[in-house]
Order: structure tokens, then C-alpha cells, then sequence
């Protein structure tokens, strides 16, 4: 539910429509001089039928992006925010805090499209019955107004800051970032640590991992990430993913509004996150000296590398890459002299989807730790599998 670049959603398709409008016109020119001219019927023939398919296909696509724009017009002005808007450095910022209870928890998604507050949709209000848990979109993301400049690690940990004080909510903080909202958690720890009272890092990346995998070679190696991503754009503002029947409908699991608004959600690639995917080397620059803090209590949740790597002849890249994850999450432990890794069977990037039970029991221990009430920590260091 982008408040920023929602608009592109709809000037697009109509930029396309009117396109088609002119195209049609300049082919009904087209037609009539080539059937006052002397031309073979058959020339004529085949130049009236690609004319014609020409304009099918771009009123195809453009009809389909107007539909795609209107659906989410249509269910962002049904939908308001889940939080609350805070005004933040001049622009708008959606925060979302339910529970009561000391330390917060801030919770920080990864990179992508539909990763914004909704992503939590299921996790959140069960996190809720320990203490207060409080989840945000970043600029440009779900409720957030986009911001200018670089969309980088420093920034977004700024932001963050900038909210969490404009909203009145202080530490102790836990921090829980998933997938690349690890890189912004550290960064954020780096800044501000006396907020922060622990980590918990759900398979999380970590400074310059793209360049590890690209240095293993192979086709992903080889692909032009820039070029992807805005390939990857430009089909979400035609309403692809929606025509494909990948979004726009709800998604398993959570109430009934929530998952309603993340199956539409789907249905837009933040143009943000292209920004922050772009940005990467500069966060990874900006946070790889980032710690290690002392004994600071550190939770780390990865995926089951296990469980694909038995499978019979499994490509040699891909072995390659689970290897190579598995190595930066070890490395992870070494942010803190009090950390701990879990390896979550059967369980794939996103952890806190596929193993929620483990993640809510081993996150409300961790919180009860820093809260005194729980015996502290005797396997520091420690890797299990669970």
C-alpha cells in the first residue's frame, strides 16, 4: 500500500491509452491513404493486419494497467493505515504499535515488494502478548511518504531514530530484522546503542554478500541486478503480477483485513526498494564495520540449508551459494560475545513464516532474559538445530 509512488500506478496506463488513442488515429490515416494507393492488395492487406495487431496488443496492455491502477487506488482509499502517521524530517511516516510491556520490540522487514507492516500481519499480534511490538514502513513503503536522496543503511536508520522519538517510543529496544532489515538493525545499533537492549536476526544478510555470491560465478553471478530490478518494475506498473494471478487476493493466514491488504499489496514493487536494492554496496560500506557490542544479546534465526542440500544431485551452484549463506550466518555470532544461533528445520528464507512457533517462543525467552525474569544464557556462542 505505497502512499508515494502509488500515482505512477495510474499515469502510466493512461500515458499508454493515450498513446493508443494516437495510434489509432495515425493507423485509420494510415489505412485510408494505402486504400487510395496504388499498392498491391496484398501489401495493403498485411499492413492493415499489423497495424491492427499493434494496436490490440498496446490496448491490451494499457487497459489491463488502468485496471491494475484503479484496483489499488480503490483499496488504498478502503484501507487506511493500520498505526499512526508521525511527521518526520518534513514527510509522513506510518508507525504500528500494539501490546504493552518493556523492552519494545521494533520489528524491520527486508527488501522487496509487500514489505511494509503488513508483512508482520501474522507475527506481530502474537509477538503482542509479551510485550509492545511496534513495526513501521520505511520511506517510500506502505504508508510512508518517499523521501529524496540516497536510500541507504545510515538514512534509514536516521529515520527510524527520527520516528521512534517523534512517536515517544523508547528503549530499552529489541531489534528484529529479517533478511536485508538485519544490515539496517546493525546500523541503527551502531548509532544509537544506548536504545538497544538485543538483537534477533532472521536469516539476515550481511555486508557485502552480493559480491561473495558474484565472486562464486555462475549465471546469477553473471545477471545485471540494476537491469532486473527495473525490468521487474516496469511489469508491476502494467499490472502483470496482477493479470499473472500472482497478487490481489488474499494470502494464508492472519485476520481477515490484513491478509486482504498483503495479497494488494503484491500487486505493487515499491519503487523504494528498488532504490534501497540499489544502494546496497554503499549500506554494506556503511555497516560492515558495524560492531561486534560486547555482550549484547544476540538471537540469530537461519533457514535449513539441510534439507535442500540432501536432495539428490542438487546443482553445483546453488550447493555453492546454501554453503556460502550458511558461512555469513556462523560469522553473524561474532557481533557479540553473547549470541546464539538456531538453524530452523524445514524452514526457508522467511523463518518467521515457515517456523512462527519458533521464533515466537524463542523471541518472548529472549525478551524475558532482558527482562531478568528468565535464568540468562550458559550456551553462549552455541549453534543448534531446532
Amino acid at each position: 500500500m505505497s502512499a508515494g509512488m502509488d500515482s505512477l500506478y495510474i499515469a502510466v496506463p493512461a500515458l499508454l491509452l493515450l498513446l493508443w488513442f494516437l495510434a489509432a488515429w495515425f493507423s485509420v490515416q494510415r489505412v485510408r491513404s494505402l486504400s487510395a494507393s496504388s499498392r498491391p492488395g496484398g501489401r495493403r492487406a498485411a499492413e492493415g493486419l499489423v497495424l491492427s495487431l499493434a494496436l490490440l496488443l498496446l490496448g491490451a496492455v494499457a487497459a489491463n494497467g488502468v485496471y491494475n491502477g484503479v484496483g489499488i487506488q480503490r483499496f488504498l482509499s478502503a484501507n487506511p493505515p493500520r498505526g499512526k502517521l508521525y511527521r518526520v524530517n518534513g514527510r509522513s511516516m506510518h508507525l504500528y504499535c500494539i501490546g504493552i510491556g518493556q523492552p519494545t520490540i521494533i520489528l524491520e522487514p527486508g527488501l522487496g515488494p509487500a514489505t511494509d507492516v503488513l508483512s508482520w500481519h501474522s507475527l506481530q499480534p502474537r509477538l503482542a502478548a509479551t510485550t509492545r511490538v511496534c513495526s513501521y514502513d520505511r520511506a517510500g513503503l506502505g504508508w510512508s511518504a518517499p523521501r529524496t536522496g540516497p536510500a541507504d543503511a545510515d538514512r534509514i536508520a536516521a529515520d527510524l531514530h527520527a520516528l521512534l522519538q517523534t512517536a515517544g517510543v523508547g528503549g530499552p529496544l529489541v531489534l528484529i530484522g529479517a533478511s536485508y532489515g538485519g544490515i539496517y538493525i546493525r546500523d541503527y545499533t551502531a548509532h544509537y546503542p544506548a536504545d538497544v537492549a538485543g538483537l534477533v536476526f532472521i536469516d539476515s544478510s550481511t555486508p557485502f554478500q552480493e559480491e561473495r555470491f558474484h565472486a562464486l560465478g555462475g549465471a546469477d553471478g553473471e545477471s545485471n541486478p540494476a537491469r532486473r530490478m527495473a525490468i521487474l518494475h516496469t511489469e508491476y506498473l502494467l499490472g502483470i503480477p496482477r493479470l499473472a494471478g500472482w497478487c490481489g487476493h488474499p494470502v494464508p493466514g492472519g485476520e481477515s483485513r490484513a491478509v486482504m491488504a498483503l495479497g494488494e499489496d503484491a500487486c505493487i514493487a515499491h519503487y523504494e526498494s528498488v532504490r534501497e536494492f540499489l544502494s546496497m554496496a554503499q549500506s554494506s560500506r556503511e555497516t560492515v564495520h558495524a560492531g561486534p557490542f560486547g555482550d549484547l544479546p544476540i538471537l540469530i534465526f537461519s533457514h535449513d540449508p539441510w534439507s535442500g542440500l540432501s536432495m539428490r544431485n542438487p546443482a553445483g551452484q546453488w550447493v555453492a551459494r546454501e554453503r556460502l549463506w550458511d558461512g555469513m550466518q556462523e560469522e553473524l555470532k561474532g557481533l557479540s560475545t553473547c549470541s546464539r544461533r538456531i538453524v530452523a528445520r524445514a524452514s526457508r528464507h522467511g523463518v518467521h513464516v515457515d517456523r512462527e512457533d519458533l521464533v515466537l517462543r524463542e523471541a518472548a525467552l529472549f525478551v524475558d532474559r532482558i527482562r531478568g525474569k528468565s535464568p540468562q544464557l550458559t550456551t553462549c556462542g552455541s549453534t543448534t538445530v531446532e
